[in-house]
């Protein structure tokens, strides 16, 4: 009996060791980034400090984290799928469109994280007010 319980409890700590193993983020040098990514964190946060930059090993995408707290995420071809910047995500990033609409209709609010996908943008301002953008640039909704 005493080795059926052992048995057991072996087979459940491999168990949950395989699975947390499965789920683990690695820390990667950032020359372990694809060269994309590295060209656009040079390019566009040159100014910020790297601290960390760490590998998913489940979804094959990459995640930079600066000192200052901000973050990107890059898919594991190296193109950037979200941007959090506690100070103003940089407009460079962003396509002319999206740009010119908060050029346009919020001047001066700065913009707290914008995230891409297939559909198409989101930007997240401070103050908690998102704003969806299609692929192309265009403006949609407001969404809060």
């Amino acid at each position: 009996m005493k080795h059926l319980f052992f048995n057991v409890i072996a087979v459940i700590l491999l168990f949950c060791t395989t699975v947390s193993y499965g789920q683990e983020k690695r820390t990667i040098a950032f020359s372990g980034l694809p060269q994309t990514a590295q060209n656009f964190v040079n390019k566009h946060f040159s100014d910020k400090e790297v601290s960390t930059v760490f590998y998913d090993t489940d979804d094959k995408e990459y995640e930079v984290r600066f000192s200052d707290g901000s973050k990107i995420e890059f898919d594991k071809k190296g193109s950037w799928e979200e941007i959090e910047d506690r100070d103003n995500v940089p407009a460079t990033v962003m396509p002319q469109p999206i740009r010119d609409y908060l050029a346009t209709n919020h001047k001066n609010t700065k913009v707290r994280k914008i995230s891409a996908d297939r559909r198409g943008y989101e930007v997240e301002l401070l103050g908690d007010m998102e704003l969806k953008f299609n692929k192309k640039g265009k403006f949609l909704r407001y969404d809060d």
